[in-house]
């Protein structure tokens, strides 16, 4: 059996450099059979410029521009109609990859074929975002009080898996990864790799930093 494909989808909206960075932290991956689509909602710097170059350069970058700001989770789910592949990740465009972020979550997959999702720990400056020392299978009542287990940048699951929960919710504000990994673990077995993966960056226009609408997600 050859290796499995995965396709990692970035949504960009006005942060062309940013995103220029994500892409160079997938394409420094270890594990290198990825496809990469960049859904970039109607940007209005030149993000689409930088798109298209770097789509150019790259055979394995495929992108579509929404006609309209839709926002990141309609983004998200039009990526993942877009991928040719059998396992999907999510990168936030402000974040990065540390090198073999998706080798080690596939070595996952393919050593426990029950598991649907795999997440990874994060390191905000240098630091990790969970005090987790071992890796572990996710509970789903702890999940249930409180997301422990980080943002989109973080996971890699099965494209069937995500279909089959009807993908995300377009209508939350926020806290739409919360929603989606409480919907999987409902039906799915998980897993944490303890170690962090992911370079996870807050920007002060962040989602997070609105706390009006995380209350309302």
């Amino acid at each position: 059996m050859g290796v499995e494909t995965v396709s990692v989808i970035i949504t960009n909206y006005n942060r062309e450099n940013l995103t220029k960075k994500a892409v160079n932290s997938i394409l420094n991956q270890t594990y290198k059979n990825i496809e990469i689509i960049i859904i970039d909602d109607c940007s209005t710097d030149n993000s689409e410029e930088m798109i298209k170059a770097l789509s150019r350069k790259h055979s394995n970058i495929r992108y579509q521009v929404n006609p309209t700001n839709k926002g990141a989770n309609y983004s998200r789910n039009v990526g993942v109609r877009m991928a040719n592949s059998n396992y999907i990740a999510f990168l936030d465009c402000d974040d990065q990859f540390l090198p073999t972020k998706i080798e080690r979550q596939m070595n996952i997959m393919m050593k426990y074929p029950d598991v649907g999702i795999v997440f990874t720990n994060m390191l905000v400056n240098d630091k990790k975002l969970n005090d987790y020392n071992v890796d572990f299978q996710p509970n789903l009542t702890s999940v249930l009080y409180a997301n422990t287990l980080g943002g989109f940048s973080s996971i890699l699951l099965k494209k069937q898996i995500f279909e089959s929960i009807g993908g995300l919710n377009e209508e939350l504000p926020s806290c739409q990864d919360w929603n989606l990994y409480i919907d999987i673990l409902c039906k799915y077995k998980g897993y944490m790799i303890a170690d962090g993966l992911v370079e996870y960056f807050i920007q002060q226009d962040s989602i997070t930093k609105n706390y009006n609408k995380v209350i309302i997600g």
